[in-house]
């Protein structure tokens, strides 16, 4: 099952990448327009996508470790 080890790691690093990227340009536009407002609200935004998105591969790790015993 390392092939799941694999993906999860894949899904983790790409996943963090799109969502730092998106959330980077929108908050780079904000402070231009000076609306620190709107870069705490992408900020919080940001930190609650990364940790959707890191459920997937912590899930694709558990079970590859159950599927080697």
């Amino acid at each position: 099952m390392e092939i799941l080890l694999l993906i999860a790691a894949i899904i983790g690093v790409f996943g963090i990448l799109i969502v730092y990227k998106l959330s980077m340009a929108k908050i780079v536009e904000a402070i231009k327009q000076k609306d620190y407002k709107t870069v705490n609200k992408v900020q919080t935004q940001m930190f609650v996508r990364i940790a959707i998105v890191e459920v997937i591969p912590v899930i694709l790790i558990v079970i590859a470790i159950l599927d080697m015993f």
